[in-house]
């Protein structure tokens, strides 16, 4: 996959961002928690950059699905005011 980001360094608008142009990436799961300090990286203008991704699988063992019900059983059963 290739990704093109289109950086317009000219429309940073603080002088205190001189020097720090560029794009913060953080590459997770749609239902994640984004953690940008602690896993995204910076992409800088003018710059090729290759990222490695990986895929992990997570499984949920027979003994835990037994151990754990889901929230739907238990609001099957709560009882209704009229």
């Amino acid at each position: 996959m290739q990704v093109l980001i289109d950086v317009e360094t000219f429309e940073y608008f603080s002088v205190h961002s001189a020097g720090s142009e560029g794009v913060l990436v953080l590459v997770q799961h749609y239902r994640d928690i984004p953690l940008m300090r602690k896993e995204s990286f910076v992409l800088a203008p003018g710059f090729d950059v290759d990222v490695g991704l990986s895929i992990t699988e997570i499984t949920t063992t027979e003994g835990a699905i037994k151990r754990f019900s889901p929230m739907v059983n238990h609001e099957q059963s709560i009882q209704r005011n009229p």
